[in-house]
């Protein structure tokens, strides 16, 4: 049987309870330090694989929000952008999950958190040229390094250094956690 990112996340979207909020707080708040550091709350922002909103809710209720954010989310899950709806009251843009539906350098940063694992590694080094493409600065990755064979069938590891490399995204700021299972990387462009 064949992984199919659209039909999985559909099937499992339906009913999604996140499996790992609790172990991935170190890494939210890590993101919301860096937003902090690099004064990034008055840039737009865009998360890409928004899911049910999780992102959105935690940097309103971290950073003590007073003000709207320019803050987008998308997904290319129907299930997920409805469960969204349902939670925060957002309905994230439909993304075809191929070709990110905005206009060069939009956003200031964008987030992909607990995403690109999930990306088959045929599309990982075109997903990331999306993400590239639709910033004008920076790009937060919050993902596992490592360790995979412990997780499902649809996580993939890929060598994120080198398609940085290639791509010309240069690292600022990389930190692991859960013992050097999941890495996060402050990227700019």
């Amino acid at each position: 049987m064949t992984y199919n990112p659209e039909q999985y996340w559909h099937e499992r979207g339906i009913n999604y309870v996140a499996p790992g909020e609790m172990d991935e707080a170190p890494e939210v708040d890590n993101l919301k330090n860096l937003i902090l550091e690099h004064n990034l709350l008055e840039v737009p922002i865009l998360e890409v694989g928004s899911g049910y909103g999780r992102i959105y809710k935690e940097i309103h209720k971290m950073l003590f929000v007073t003000k709207p954010l320019d803050f987008t989310m998308c997904d290319f899950v129907q299930s997920m952008r409805y469960k969204c709806l349902r939670e925060i009251d957002i309905l994230p843009d439909k993304w075809d999950g191929k070709e990110l539906p905005y206009n060069n350098g939009a956003f200031g940063l964008v987030i992909s958190f607990s995403v690109l694992l999930h990306v088959p590694p045929d599309n990982i080094e075109q997903i990331l040229k999306e993400h590239a493409r639709v910033t004008n600065k920076y790009i937060f990755i919050a993902t596992y390094a490592g360790g995979l064979e412990k997780l499902a069938p649809h996580c993939f590891e890929h060598d994120y250094l080198g398609m940085f490399d290639k791509l010309g995204l240069k690292t600022i700021s990389y930190k692991t956690f859960q013992k050097g299972l999941r890495a996060n990387w402050l990227i700019i462009k």
